[in-house]
């Protein structure tokens, strides 16, 4: 997460970037309890690029539809397969 953020704030020097961890059985409700107090929540996902829509899982799902800010999908970069860790 620290390589990201970082990487995120060394190409938008102006941008405010904070990052957060908390471990959590609900990961969906840690996301919408920070999307609170967030003016945008970017969510990354373990997915191809075109393939948003109908693979979401259940934390960005519920995500999507209980936020309390925008929030941005972002897959990552490549083919999708393999394992999610």
């Amino acid at each position: 997460m620290i390589a990201v953020t970082d990487r995120i704030r060394d190409e938008f020097p102006d941008l405010n970037v904070q990052a957060e961890a908390e471990k959590s059985l609900n990961v969906a409700g840690v996301l919408v309890e920070a999307s609170r107090h967030a003016d945008l929540l970017v969510m990354g996902g373990r997915r191809t690029p075109g393939y948003i829509g109908p693979t979401l899982g259940r934390a960005t799902h519920s995500l999507l539809h209980h936020a309390h800010c925008p929030v941005q999908l972002i897959p990552r970069h490549g083919s999708g397969q393999g394992s999610d860790s």
